[in-house]
């Protein structure tokens, strides 16, 4: 089914011929992978490695090394509701930098973030080519911050849950009223 969406969606143009999608569908109630199509690839990860970042700087926040106060707040809404780009350049200095942000990462999470690469700030103008990560990936995160085994588990799924512009609700059918979205 997913690849046959594909198909229809390189067929209206939504996606070019030449580009590559990856997938990975986890039923975290059973335990069962029910897809996987390219997971393992590292793609350009774009906005998506806004919670990763989050992730870097709660395990920071752990270890007593970075406050979560006010300011920080402030920039970790931003850049989890609104994907602002100048908040998350905002958390990544006061992590030191995108290479700090990879090195907290590998150091403390790299089983679970094999493929992610974080190595540079998000420019003008949003467009960021180098960051990559897989979809393998990001199901390993999503479920490890399911289950709270992440520093700042619920902190972070409030903040992925906080309403904001969500393409889950403008542009998917059938998704119902009031479905919580991370």
């Amino acid at each position: 089914a997913i690849e046959n969406h594909i198909k229809r969606l390189r067929q209206r143009g939504s996606i070019s011929g030449d580009e590559k999608t990856a997938w990975s569908v986890y039923d975290f109630e059973t335990g069962e992978k029910l897809v996987s199509i390219n997971e393992d690839v590292p793609l350009q990860s774009a906005s998506m490695i806004k919670p990763l970042v989050a992730l870097a700087y709660f395990h920071q926040v752990k270890q007593g090394k970075l406050m979560y106060g006010p300011k920080s707040k402030k920039h970790l809404r931003r850049m989890i509701q609104r994907s602002n780009n100048q908040s998350t350049n905002w958390v990544m200095q006061q992590l030191g930098g995108p290479r700090a942000v990879q090195r907290i990462l590998r150091r403390n999470y790299g089983a679970m973030l094999p493929e992610t690469s974080i190595v540079e700030r998000i420019p003008p103008g949003g467009r960021t080519y180098r960051n990559k990560s897989s979809a393998h990936d990001y199901s390993r995160f999503l479920y490890a911050l399911w289950n709270n085994d992440l520093p700042s588990s619920r902190e972070i799924r409030r903040l992925m849950a906080l309403p904001g512009r969500d393409r889950l609700y403008s542009g998917a059918k059938n998704v119902p009223t009031g479905t919580l979205v991370y």
